[in-house]
């Protein structure tokens, strides 16, 4: 990259120095002074400026590389984590909360791990457009550049897509338990009518009883009475014939 910027230096003097000839030929001696004295100043300067821009670059290029390959480490990790949480959603056996965070923890990592990818991405494509600036462009460079504005693109969609997924999950998860929680409001409120109902039946019940103890009680009193008086009439009766 360095040695390419340096060269374009060169290059653009070589075409100052075309052109200096070209005015020398047509008769503008002065022009044709001035054009090759303009080429050749601050000549060195400028190769120096270029190929220390180059070797910036370059060094930043190879930030970006070694950030690529702890980034593929890390996305690795991520998607194992990813799908541990899918499948602990999905274990009924746990917690509705636990089941949330775990989607929710999934969510942020993977949010986190992707806008570091985008910008380690988009770094790249800086470099690259900034590299192209300062050596000669061709073809090859160009389709590089436009591979990797698409892998740009293409990173914004993965995310997008794994993000969309993982709410969708979220939402149906928490929608779930919600149906789940006013299931058992309902159920419960069952229970408490029923209970209600059962104990207003018993406290029926217990009055009927009181009573009909009420009614056998004046009924056993009635009888009592009717006995003792038909004894007190014997007696009488035996007293009279004696």
């Amino acid at each position: 990259a360095a040695v390419g910027a340096a060269v374009g230096v060169v290059k653009d003097v070589m075409v100052g120095l075309g052109e200096s000839f070209v005015q020398f030929f047509k008769g503008d001696f002065s022009g044709a002074v001035d054009t090759l004295k303009n080429s050749f100043t601050g000549l060195g300067d400028e190769i120096k400026k270029d190929v220390e821009a180059a070797i910036a670059l370059e060094r930043a290029m190879n930030k970006v590389k070694v950030q690529e390959r702890e980034l593929a480490v890390e996305r690795a990790k991520t998607l194992k984590v990813v799908a541990e949480a899918r499948l602990a959603a999905e274990d009924e056996t746990k917690s509705a909360e636990e089941r949330v965070a775990k989607l929710k923890e999934a969510a942020k990592l993977e949010g986190d791990l992707t806008a570091k990818e985008l910008a380690n991405e988009e770094e790249k494509l800086r470099i690259m457009k900034a590299q192209k600036e300062l050596s000669e462009t061709g073809e090859k460079t160009l389709q590089a550049i436009a591979d990797q504005e698409a892998k740009v693109a293409q990173v914004q969609l993965t995310s997008l897509n794994l993000n969309r997924r993982l709410k969708t999950e979220l939402n149906s998860l928490e929608r779930e338990i919600e149906t789940e929680r006013q299931k058992r409001a309902t159920d419960e409120q069952k229970r408490l009518e029923e209970a209600n109902k059962k104990e207003l039946q018993l406290l029926e019940q217990l009055k009927e009883s009181r009573i009909a103890l009420i009614q056998d009680e004046e009924q056993r009193k009635v009888e009592e009475a009717k006995l003792a008086l038909a004894n007190k009439l014997a007696k009488i009766e035996e007293e009279g014939r004696v």
